[in-house]
Formats: C-alpha cells, sequence, structure tokens
C-alpha cells in the first residue's frame, strides 16, 4: 500500500484533459469486471483514457498507471486512475483529491459514509517522517468483493486524499471473515477430522508441503485460520520455511516485519546448520504482512526438539470479538 500511494501521488504531475463523460467512482467501482485484462481495459474504457505528453510515457509504463479522466465523486471530480503494475497481480482503481482544505477532507468523508457506511478499519499513521509522502491515516470499508481504502497523506507540506478500490480475494483459503462454519464445510468439501469446538481442520498440502489446516469460528463466524506444517525436521525446516516466505510476499508484498532471534553460541552457529540450531530452539524466525481485512503471520522456531512450522490468519474485522473471546478462557 506505501509504494501504490507513492505511486498516486507522482500521477498528480499527470496531465488531465476533459472528458463529456462523467461516471461516479462507485458506480465505476460496483460495475467493474476486475478480471479484465489490461488491453482489454483500454479498449472498453478507450473514451475515459487521457492522451499524455511524451515526458510522461515512461513514468506511466514503469508505474502501471493509465489515467483516466470524467470520474467524480459527489460534486468533486479528481485525477481518477487504473494501475496494472507487476507488483500487483490485479488492477487496482483510485480518485485522487489534492490541497484540500478541512471543509472538502469532512465533505469527501461524509460522501463516502453515505455510500458505504461507517468504516470497517481504521489504522493511523504508518510512514516515518523520513518518507517522501507520509500516510497520517488509512479508513477502510469492505462491500461484498470490493476492499475501499481512505488514506490521507501528506507530501511536500500538502495534505491529499486518496480512494483506492481493490478485489478481495477469500481471507483464507476459500473463506471471507464473517463467513459461518457450515459456509466453510460446503465450499471446502472435506470433512472435519478433529472434532474440536468452534473449529473446522483435516489434513491437506500448501506448495506441496503436508499440513493441518484450521478454520476458528467466534460466535459462529469465521475470525481466523492456521496452517500447522507436519514431517518437519532439522534438514528441511528452513527450506520449506524460506518457500513459504517467498509464496507469502508473491501474494501479498513486501512485509511489514521480519525477525530472526538466537540465543546460541558463536561456536555453535559456526558448526551447526541453522536447521540444528532450530531444533535445539535456539532460533526463531518471524514474519508478518498486514492487508486491509487480514493479518498474516508465518513462523519456525524449535520446542524440545519439536519443530514448529505455521502461517496465522487473523481477521482485523473482528478484532473485539477475539478479544472476548480469548477473555472467556483467562
Amino acid at each position: 500500500m506505501k509504494k501504490l500511494i507513492l505511486i498516486l501521488v507522482l500521477a498528480f504531475t499527470v496531465q488531465v484533459s476533459f472528458s463529456q463523460t462523467k461516471i461516479d467512482f462507485f458506480d465505476f467501482v460496483r460495475n467493474f469486471d476486475w478480471s479484465i485484462s489490461e488491453s482489454d481495459f483500454r479498449v472498453t474504457y478507450k473514451d475515459l483514457l487521457v492522451e499524455q505528453p511524451d515526458s510522461m510515457s515512461e513514468f506511466l509504463e514503469i508505474s502501471g498507471l493509465i489515467p483516466l479522466d470524467g470520474i467524480f465523486l459527489g460534486k468533486y471530480e479528481a485525477t481518477a486512475n487504473a494501475m496494472y503494475n507487476k507488483l500487483f497481480d490485479k488492477p487496482t482503481l483510485g480518485i485522487l483529491f489534492n490541497s484540500l482544505n478541512a471543509f472538502d477532507y469532512l465533505e469527501i468523508e461524509k460522501i463516502i459514509e453515505q455510500k458505504l457506511g461507517k468504516s470497517n478499519y481504521f489504522v493511523k499513521g504508518e510512514n516515518s517522517e523520513d518518507d517522501m509522502v507520509k500516510t497520517e491515516s488509512k479508513r477502510i470499508w469492505i462491500e461484498g468483493n470490493n476492499i475501499f481504502t481512505l488514506a490521507q497523506a501528506k507530501s511536500l507540506g500538502s495534505t491529499s486524499l486518496h480512494l483506492i478500490a481493490e478485489y478481495r480475494e477469500p481471507d483464507f483459503r476459500q473463506g471471507y471473515w464473517g463467513d459461518s462454519m457450515d459456509e466453510i464445510k460446503r465450499k471446502e468439501g472435506k470433512p472435519d477430522e478433529f472434532g474440536m469446538e468452534n473449529i473446522y481442520s483435516f489434513t491437506t498440502y500448501v506448495a506441496g508441503i503436508e499440513c493441518l489446516a484450521g478454520y476458528r469460528f467466534t460466535d459462529g463466524k469465521l475470525t481466523s485460520g492456521k496452517y500447522i506444517f507436519l514431517n518437519l525436521n532439522s534438514d528441511n525446516c528452513i527450506q520449506n520455511y524460506e518457500k513459504l516466505v517467498e509464496l507469502l510476499t508473491k501474494k501479498y508484498g513486501e512485509p511489514i516485519g521480519s525477525d530472526k532471534k538466537s540465543t546460541a553460541s558463536d561456536f555453535e552457529l559456526n558448526v551447526m546448520d541453522e536447521g540444528d540450531v532450530v531444533e535445539m530452539g535456539k532460533m526463531r524466525f518471524d514474519v508478518n504482512w498486514v492487508t486491509p481485512s487480514t493479518t498474516v503471520a508465518i513462523y519456525l522456531y524449535g520446542e524440545q526438539y519439536q519443530i514448529q512450522l505455521g502461517i496465522e490468519y487473523y481477521s482485523n474485522l473482528h478484532q473485539e470479538e477475539m478479544e472476548h473471546d480469548v477473555l472467556k478462557d483467562l
């Protein structure tokens, strides 16, 4: 998301022409075919495309940005874009408002809430003071399979708003947060192998590695998921971990955090492979990602010579229910 916002801020240098076509941003998103290719997009929406000078062609090609005209939000018309970029495996739609005063900011928020209701999720701050673009806050709405993110950012002393729409993939395997257990069982078509209360789990394979997959439900709603990988040893655990991190990074982008801790001595680190140090319980790996709806974490560590490798998925939309569920057990 940080890279996306930076690209969109730079897009303000793109010269916009004027179109006779006027389309509401929310209507545009709700009727959009998220599977459409870039070439088909350019044909389908040729009337909305903005002609650009040659000086902008290289930037647009690298960023994957396609400037659009005639997209508005209420009374506000601003820079609109579609994005097809190698960083993303699906298109992104956005509309940008620059150099806003306090009244305009509140008006735009009011229009969005009239369309989407109260936001599902709020994030305050994201970047350091040294970044070219500092994200002040993000509000996120989930509407069906669409995710809307309203980011307030500061760049070179100017405040801007970026309303970004993306397609929402399933949150964990085939499930969306809030699904019932019956819905998940119907989608998976697998019997429950362990019969644990509020958990639906079974044996499967991920990236060719055998594992247990578990869906956890709070008050009848899906709130988290987990993979526990099997048949691990000191020879394959590092390789399996690195393979999974690479695949997760390909899906979710660069992680927000990555940690490697060791309590082993220098001698142990020099004479032993990392897998052996993990098995001894003297090395641990953790990597984390955050999407608008989900927090993802992968871990690798050893305990009493048993290697633990797992991936956990937590709903960002049901934090209160999950906390209440945990407190009942304390």
